[in-house]
């Protein structure tokens, strides 16, 4: 038998061996049954869906405690922590009846505030702020 043919049989017998043997046998294919969605998972529109999905809350902002210390005023607070003066006057009500007087020490409640604007993650920068100097 000349070499060329016999590599020739040697080939279509890999072939057979690789490709279609394991598909008569079922190695390499999932157990019948497991496959796929079940019909319970499958949409009235036809889309399957594993389990189902809703949105995930977003942790709101939290208030903070901040310690009074020697020349600060209700003012300066509310601008070191960019609250409105008057939301932080009325957070401390309850425990701060003067706003016009703190003591050193004194413990202030720093109300959360939610962000005035969301930030668009898919905005390009602007030409200004690409250009190279």
């Amino acid at each position: 038998m000349p070499p060329i043919l016999l590599g020739i049989v040697a080939l279509v017998i890999a072939t057979v061996g690789v490709f279609v043997l394991p598909t008569i046998l079922g190695i390499g294919n999932p157990p019948q049954g497991s496959a796929g969605p079940s019909p319970s998972a499958v949409a009235s529109d036809g889309i399957a869906s594993a389990t189902p999905t809703e949105p995930t809350a977003i942790p709101g902002p939290k208030a903070q405690i901040y310690v009074v210390q020697a020349g600060d005023t209700m003012s300066r607070i509310a601008n070191r922590f960019g609250v409105p003066l008057q939301a932080l006057v009325d957070a401390n009500k309850a425990t701060i009846p003067n706003a016009d007087r703190l003591d050193i020490g004194q413990q202030v409640i720093i109300p959360a505030t939610a962000p005035t604007t969301v930030p668009d993650a898919g905005a390009s920068p602007s030409p200004a702020a690409s250009a190279s100097p």
